[in-house]
């Protein structure tokens, strides 16, 4: 054990010798070197591949397939059709395998005459065939072990695999070939014992087709599936077109089965970017991570187009289930040896190309992106280059094939017809069928609309900003012009009283001692108004919002309009409300002006009057402010003009109040709203939301 371990270590070494010597880096793109360079990162890839797939399987032995699978609803239809050709045509048995990703045909539905054969009879034939395939138990109706390889030449022989290369029904004297090379042909006796016990002639595999619309409206014909099914006599051209007709009702709910699925994914893609808003780079993240997870692909980046031309890669996700994190981390070192210079596919500073920089144009994403459709290749490498050169060809080969990576694809994404990235995905399967591309171009066109509604979030924290500039700038002037009137009034009040003295007829000592009463009090108010005067035209300065207490708040609007308390004011503030982040003058104020415009209501009402104050927790997230008075109310033709900038009813006012309170509170996130009935009353609802911490805003 400690030679062989001592051995590997050994050939490590010498690899990882043979990767870094000078000797390779230069002539890595000559056969025999290239070659070698390609069968060194196959073995390491394909060793990596198998050691992650069997862990998974160790992590979860009853492992199902995720995005290949069938709905319940296509189940249904599925096991309905193979025990309708059991029980109503007459057949021994039948089964369904649905075409999959990596060219894979699994069995999703399988049915026996019970009175041929139970299932326990057919559980013990399963486990006595087992019996020569040690290593991988046999079971039919386990699409994870009952499944063939459609373009691998080891399962040219297999039923299905003949039917789908002639695109038309195939029919056999042997049973055997419905299961070959899955069970080996040393068990061919025993699979024709159980043929003849069962009285079966002959079995037919039948490829069904759906027809799909290209984006150029061309209609091409999509393999999806085989339908098989075992007679005891010889099948007739009849039964052929029967079959043929059955299959086309598979094929019909295969459709409607995906598009529902994909419905289900989109609506999931939706929902976490919704929940990503703030980050353009998580909403990226989701759409490669859902390409993989919910389509079953192999692996799949997006990359966006940036100002200066650049289409920088900004998600990356590969399938756990093929290789680690870890390994692609070996991956891009033992390239950035080869090369002599550092290789990240998850750095965009690094893994970008330039759209109209010819030295690009071999690029795929790039060829897309001119193209302004999807573009496919075979070759991984096409992706990278050539920011990853032409010397590392094979490596990035020999990376591909351990993947067992067939194609890759750049599907470019728009947004009022203005290009915004590509995405890109890689596929085990021989090629991307029409149906996948369309798919694609709409995953891309989720990804355009995701950034875009990122951007009008951004544009919305802008805008919050902005509004909090207003409202401060609204507040501050509000207070300014009150502060203006009352320095006029005593102004003018002292200014009057010197008018009416009769300075002669007082001594010097007497004019003195009233001229130091009154012309002090002046100065200083015209000093103020001057200090006012420049304080409205200095620069807005940033603070932070502390936490506020609502219902403090509240209080002390409350006690600016009414300071005594009032049979007819009823108060309903619940305790413990989680503070909101906000101006807490800027609330007061807010506060202040609906109270005092109810109260201003209310004056008609006499005796009958009433205003009621509440605050509540209306969710987990938002404090609700509700104030509700009796009072005159607002006519019907004028509730849609309260929020509007200088609209008021009341002489000399400057209708600012409402306008800004309004837009102050969307700034925060939250809202104000009013509700009224003309001679019965009015409520203003106002609503804050909950933040975890304060943020900034401009103040004075």
């Amino acid at each position: 054990m400690a030679a062989t371990t001592k051995l590997k270590d050994q050939i490590k070494k010498l690899i990882k010798g043979f990767l870094n010597s000078p000797f390779v880096k230069f002539f890595a793109h000559i056969p025999p070197i290239s070659w070698i360079i390609y069968g060194i990162f196959f073995i390491l890839g394909k060793r990596q591949v198998k050691k992650t797939a069997a862990s998974r399987r160790a992590e979860h032995p009853s492992y199902t397939f995720t995005g290949n699978g069938t709905g319940a609803d296509l189940q249904a239809t599925l096991d309905r059709i193979v025990y309708d050709l059991v029980n109503a045509l007459g057949y021994v048995g039948a089964m369904v395998a649905t075409y999959e990703q990596g060219d894979v045909l699994p069995v999703r539905a399988v049915y026996v005459d019970p009175n041929l054969a139970s299932a326990e009879q057919i559980t013990l034939w399963e486990q006595q065939i087992g019996q020569f395939t040690p290593q991988q138990p046999i079971q039919l109706a386990n699409p994870v072990i009952a499944r063939v390889y459609v373009h691998r030449p080891e399962y040219r022989n297999n039923l299905s695999v003949k039917a789908s290369d002639a695109g038309e029904p195939v029919i056999s004297a042997e049973l055997f070939d419905l299961f070959t090379p899955v069970i080996p042909n040393s068990t061919r006796s025993a699979i024709r014992g159980i043929q003849d016990a069962l009285g079966i002639q002959q079995v037919i595999a039948v490829p069904f087709f759906l027809n799909t619309t290209t984006s150029n409206g061309k209609t091409e014909q999509e393999y999806v599936g085989n339908l098989f099914a075992a007679s005891r006599s010889k099948i007739t051209e009849a039964d052929k077109l029967i079959l043929t007709t059955l299959t086309r009702h598979i094929a019909a709910a295969i459709l409607s089965e995906r598009r529902h699925l994909h419905v289900e994914i989109m609506q999931k893609l939706i929902l976490n970017m919704h929940r990503s808003l703030a980050s353009e780079g998580k909403i990226l993240e989701a759409i490669a991570q859902g390409i993989v997870t919910d389509l079953g692909y192999a692996a799949a980046m997006v990359a966006t187009y940036e100002a200066d031309d650049a289409l920088p890669v900004r998600a990356i996700y590969v399938d756990p289930g093929l290789v680690s994190g870890e390994q692609i981390d070996q991956w891009e070192g033992q390239v950035s040896r080869l090369l002599g210079f550092p290789i990240s596919l998850r750095d965009p500073l690094a893994a970008r190309v330039y759209v109209h920089d010819n030295k690009y144009k071999n690029n795929l994403g790039v060829k897309s992106a001119r193209a302004k459709e999807p573009v496919t290749s075979t070759g991984l490498f096409d992706l990278f280059t050539p920011v990853v050169p032409e010397v590392a060809y094979n490596a990035v080969a020999g990376i591909q094939d351990s993947l067992g990576i067939k194609q890759v694809i750049s599907v470019p994404f728009f947004l009022d017809q203005q290009f915004v990235g590509n995405l890109f995905a890689a596929t085990q399967s021989q090629k991307f069928s029409s149906w996948e591309i369309e798919v694609l171009r709409t995953f891309g066109h989720q990804a355009a609309a995701g950034l875009r509604n990122a951007a009008l979030y951004r544009q919305s924290e802008d805008r919050r900003a902005a509004a909090e500039i207003l409202g401060r700038m609204a507040f501050s002037a509000s207070a300014s012009v009150h502060t203006f009137r009352n320095h006029i009034g005593v102004i003018r009040g002292n200014l009057q009283i010197l008018k009416n003295l009769d300075m002669n007829d007082r001594d010097p000592e007497q004019r003195r001692d009233l001229l130091e009463k009154l012309v002090p009090p002046v100065i200083n108010r015209l000093n103020e108004i001057a200090a006012l005067l420049e304080q409205l035209q200095s620069p807005w300065t940033l603070a932070i919002r502390e936490p506020v207490e609502i219902n403090g708040c509240l209080l002390h609007a409350l006690g600016k309009v009414i300071s005594t308390p009032e049979d007819w004011l009823h108060l309903s503030l619940v305790d413990n409300l989680s503070n909101v982040y906000a101006s807490q003058e800027i609330l007061i104020e807010i506060f202040r002006s609906v109270i005092k415009n109810s109260v201003e209501a209310l004056a008609e009402k006499g005796s009958q009057r009433h205003l009621w104050i509440e605050s509540r927790m209306c969710d987990t997230s938002m404090i609700e402010v509700n104030i509700r008075d009796n009072g005159v109310g607002v006519r019907p033709e004028n509730i849609g003009k309260v929020f509007e900038i200088k609209w008021t009813t009341k002489p000399g006012a400057l209708g600012l109040g409402l306008f800004w309170a309004r837009d102050y509170m969307e700034g925060l996130g939250g809202s104000v709203k009013m509700e009224s009935v003309w001679k019965e009353g009015t409520t203003c609802s106002i609503r804050i939301p909950v933040h975890s911490e304060g943020k900034s805003l401009p103040v004075k």
